[in-house]
């Protein structure tokens, strides 16, 4: 049986909504892992308060400008996990980049998941720019990487940002709303990307993508309407319509007020499947995990 080369992990961004799932499945995964979260300082004294009764976990407070700090932080970890999202992903992450390789820290897994940033249309929209800066310094750097793409996050796609209406049971769909995109829970996304850490050695410098499934609009409409009973009021967007949106908003703000319209628009591509073209899923190369039924959790909304 083969031992991990990583036992000690820096979970960095691990306190918010999605790092929820995280925590548990490092609580589930028991002694395998000692797990350090990485906090700014502002909010350590609130995260040792609610981490006080899980010792598995240890809080470390940082400032992300202060380069010492984050290489004091890291130094005795074997990985860095990052969840980072928002104005840090590109910024804070270059800068854990430097810290972990200054650290002495082996392995690398950078704020990823969702959309698969290598293909050319994904490559070019500008809300995965930070994306690509931490690739770049990644692969610079004497640190090993892994680059875990799982599709979009199921259980936080049926909102407005996506231009869905649950409440009123209405959408706007881009183009004709077949094109197929990869959908996975967080959870799940939690569990492969721990069981990925346990195989790192075999990992370094690789791409593992792994889903649930995979989903067009339209195919979301029609779960919906299964479950709930009711018709789902549908309104079709030109891809068009949406490039405009995305190019005047590019000019005006450098692309940050139009995010969901750049994912969306991934989606209407084709660019939402992470298995394109000579790509394949990893899934079966984790048979441990099972990704739970997007079915269920659908139905688990109208309960």
């Amino acid at each position: 049986m083969t031992i991990s080369a990583v036992k000690n992990v820096a979970l960095v961004g691990g306190t918010g909504v999605t790092g929820a799932f995280f925590i548990d499945e490092f609580q589930k995964s028991g002694k395998d892992f000692n797990v350090t979260l990485i906090v700014r300082n502002e909010s350590a004294d609130a995260a040792r308060a609610k981490f006080a009764e899980l010792p598995q976990f240890t809080v470390r407070g940082v400032d992300y400008t202060n380069e010492t700090d984050l290489v004091d932080a890291l130094t005795g970890n074997d990985a860095v996990l990052s969840l980072i999202g928002g104005a840090g992903l590109g910024t804070e992450q270059v800068a854990l980049v430097k810290a972990a390789s200054k650290a002495g820290v082996k392995y690398f897994i950078p704020s990823e998941f969702g959309s698969d940033i290598s293909y050319p249309d994904n490559a070019a929209l500008p809300i995965f720019s930070p994306k690509h800066a931490v690739r770049q310094a990644l692969e610079a750097s004497d640190l090993g990487y892994i680059y875990v793409v799982t599709g979009f996050f199921a259980d936080f796609f049926l909102n407005p940002f996506y231009n869905w209406d649950l409440e009123n049971l209405s959408v706007v769909v881009p183009g004709d709303g077949s094109a197929k995109a990869s959908f996975i829970l967080r959870a799940d996304v939690a569990k492969y990307t721990i069981a990925v850490l346990k195989r790192a050695d075999e990992l370094r410098n690789t791409t593992v993508r792994v889903t649930a499934d995979t989903l067009s609009f339209n195919d979301w409409v029609a779960k919906i309407e299964g479950v709930s009973g009711k018709k789902v009021a549908v309104t079709t967007e030109l891809l068009e319509e949406i490039g405009t949106k995305i190019d005047a908003d590019i000019k005006a703000t450098g692309g940050w007020t139009t995010i969901g319209d750049q994912l969306r628009q991934a989606i209407g591509k084709g660019d939402g499947r992470i298995d394109k073209g000579e790509n394949k899923l990893d899934n079966g190369n984790f048979p441990d995990v099972i990704p739970a039924s997007i079915d269920e959790y659908v139905q688990s909304l109208f309960n």
